[in-house]
């Protein structure tokens, strides 16, 4: 069957291992992913290669909470982030990639107290406001250098002798 539809991906984070006929049903990289499509029950069939249901089993994960330096990929890395963040108090330094950054900022966003987060969001406001009025500045000092350009090439073309209607087509300057 074509429903035409464009892929969908339900990834989810279990706390526990899926029961599973054999191994081979996991990922081979990692053991913790196991991936799922919607079959037909009588035959098999596929209904469709659009649906994705993706499982990270969590206990399957093979490194203990102290045992961070382990994790040499980013699935390691960030698996082992998520099973054992609530007892983390700091993001493990050589946990370095972009994504695991993002997670930590998040949780350390996610974790701050009603007030904290108020002055923390105002402090963004204002910062917020002070980069649109250095870019807003050097947009129209740009735009003011650009103009005295255009009136110092018009005024050296009109000293070379050109005509005032050639050098408003060159310059868009009128003399």
């Amino acid at each position: 069957m074509d429903y035409s539809l464009r892929p969908v991906y339900v990834l989810s984070f279990l706390n526990f291992a899926l029961e599973h006929e054999g191994e081979d049903a996991l990922d081979a990289d990692n053991g913790l992913i196991s991936r799922y499509a919607v079959r037909n029950d009588r035959n098999g069939e596929l209904m469709t290669d659009a649906l994705h249901f993706i499982y990270v089993e969590m206990d399957r994960f093979p490194y203990e909470e102290n045992e961070e330096e382990q994790c040499k990929t980013l699935l390691e890395k960030f698996v082992f982030s998520l099973k054992y963040m609530h007892t983390l108090t700091d993001q493990p330094g050589s946990f370095t990639e972009d994504l695991l950054r993002l997670l930590y900022r998040a949780t350390e966003l996610g974790s701050m107290t009603i007030e904290q987060r108020e002055r923390y969001e105002e402090t963004m406001r204002n910062e917020l406001d002070i980069s649109l009025e250095k870019r807003y500045v050097k947009e129209e000092a740009f735009k003011e250098g650009e103009a005295k350009g255009r009136e110092d090439v018009a005024r050296k073309l009109h000293e070379m002798g050109l005509s005032a209607e050639d050098i408003l087509k060159a310059t868009g300057v009128e003399l």
